[in-house]
């Protein structure tokens, strides 16, 4: 029978669906009755369904199908990634040191970076032409800073890191200034150590990595009190033995004397200062000759009382100053011990994605809804987070070339909830808007907003809303457990009349696939 024949004022049903003499007559006389059998009336029935509901661009929402993703994930971290590696709608240019030029997104770049967001925002030439010119990087450095924009991750970060460190603190990216300056303190030796420090005095926020370098040094500083060789027995040698001496020159100003906690003050001689090439040699940096015997006695120790013993120690007060400069394009110079004050409170990818949606800067796609409302967003967030917007975008359809699309079943309030999980992962209002959202998820082929709101659909489940699940459920793919809860929720009340009056609200037209399991579980009826 057709759903029309059998509705009547308390739902769908039948007021004669067999009469008492019929049942008996025709079923129960075909039991042995002289054998005591517990039978029951069954009724089992299935409901086939006549309706569909259309997904716009000729997309059919089926009832149980599988949607085939063609992204391994859509996750904010495999967006990102994709991003970086795909480069589709990118809109500025990075030209580096070496004639190479990188291709990157506006918004990815200054969501991230307060330093590109103001070099795109200001009134400067990288702006009008979307493109920079960085005379201090080469592309490998600059493709693994972009990688760590785009993904958070560096590739061979321990060979880069010493370059690295630097666009780190000029893009004021700190996430990725520790994760170069953890791997400079890893792989912290004697060949490399000279290097490091000069890094650590010169970027602020690494003073771990200065004292590292401090220990490493005194680790490989040797003190010769009677030389380190046959010409220099007489003399006190000093030396920092470095298999590999740092390319980069500094002065050395630096004082001998005594020190005893046993005297009113240090006996200290005169500051000298040398630079790095005159201290240079076979072992490193150092002195044969620092200072002689007889002038270390003469000079120093001869003051002392000897009546009294006096626990002295030879004292070297040392103080090293780069004379190299290394400076940041823009006119901005690395000062040591600078602070770098940031116009962000975060930088991580769940935040940048969140400021991308609010401020709306460097928008190219437009949504127009069904409410007359426009929505502005960024083809590049679309296309990475849902297959259906990257066809929409690159096949040959009228939204790709106007860059707009209209959507006729979808207001502006549901379709901004779905633009805020595209950017944020989260929803606001899920609770009020999971009936209307979860159809949007599956024509965009976002399983796990689809998700959130089948779970939000099943928290609030009752007798009220029960139908109106049950035929969402019934319609879209992945939904089962949604399905089996409002058929719990029917079978509760279906020894009570009132509920059969919901059924009223279903449309002739509705259709549920999966109602012949409904009739299994509820199976018999006992007379």
């Amino acid at each position: 029978m057709t759903s029309l024949e059998m509705k009547n004022n308390s739902a769908y049903g039948l007021d004669k669906l067999i009469s008492h003499e019929v049942l008996f007559e025709k079923y129960f006389s075909l039991l042995d009755h002289e054998k005591k059998i517990n039978a029951k009336l069954a009724i089992v029935c299935e409901i086939s369904f006549v309706c569909e509901k259309q997904l716009e661009h000729g997309k059919k929402l089926e009832t149980g199908a599988n949607i085939e993703q063609d992204m391994e994930s859509n996750d904010i971290n495999n967006c990102y990634e994709k991003m970086f590696e795909n480069k589709l709608f990118t809109d500025f240019e990075i030209k580096c040191n070496d004639e190479e030029s990188l291709y990157a997104h506006r918004v990815i770049l200054a969501a991230k970076s307060p330093v590109f967001m103001g070099m795109m925002t200001n009134d400067m030439e990288e702006a009008a032409e979307n493109c920079v010119t960085l005379h201090d990087v080469d592309s490998v450095t600059m493709k693994e800073l972009l990688r760590y924009i785009y993904c958070e991750t560096v590739e061979n970060i321990d060979a880069l890191a010493p370059k690295l460190i630097y666009e780190a603190e000029k893009y004021h990216l700190d996430n990725l200034k520790m994760m170069c300056k953890n791997s400079l303190i890893s792989n912290l030796s004697a060949d490399n150590v000279l290097d490091n420090l000069i890094i650590a005095s010169r970027l602020s926020c690494v003073k771990d990595l200065f004292e590292k370098c401090v220990d490493v040094i005194l680790t490989y500083l040797l003190l010769y009190l009677n030389g380190n060789n046959d010409s220099s027995k007489s003399f006190v040698s000093l030396f920092l033995c470095l298999s590999k001496p740092s390319e980069m020159t500094f002065d050395i100003k630096y004082k001998l004397g005594i020190s005893s906690s046993q005297v009113d003050k240090d006996l200290m001689g005169p500051l000298i200062t040398m630079t790095s090439e005159e201290m240079k040699n076979d072992l490193g940096y150092g002195f044969d000759k620092l200072i002689a015997h007889k002038v270390l006695f003469e000079k120093y120790f001869s003051p002392l009382d000897h009546e009294k013993e006096i626990n002295a120690k030879l004292a070297i007060v040392c103080e090293i100053s780069l004379v190299c400069e290394k400076q940041l394009e823009h006119g901005k110079k690395l000062e040591t011990g600078a602070n770098i004050e940031q116009d962000m409170e975060s930088n991580d990818i769940n935040n940048c994605y969140e400021k991308m949606f609010e401020n709306k800067l460097f928008t190219d796609f437009e949504i127009k809804c069904n409410d007359e409302e426009s929505l502005y967003a960024h083809r590049v967030i679309l296309a990475a987070k849902s297959p259906v917007f990257m066809g929409m975008m690159t096949n040959d359809m009228e939204e790709a070339a106007e860059n707009c699309v209209t959507l006729h079943d979808v207001d502006s309030v549901t379709m901004k909830e779905l633009l805020r999980y595209i950017y944020c992962e989260t929803v606001e209002s899920i609770d009020a808007l999971a009936p209307k959202l979860i159809y949007e998820a599956e024509k965009y082929h976002l399983d796990n907003l689809k998700m959130m709101c089948k779970n939000s659909l099943i928290s609030n489940l009752s007798i009220d809303n029960v139908l109106d699940n049950l035929i969402i459920a019934s319609r879209l793919s992945c939904v089962k457990d949604l399905f089996e809860k409002c058929v719990d929720v029917i079978l509760t009340n279906f020894q009570f009349s009132a509920p059969w009056k919901l059924f009223k609200k279903l449309p002739p037209d509705v259709c549920y696939k999966y109602c012949h399991e409904l009739m299994q579980r509820l199976n018999t009826i006992h007379i």
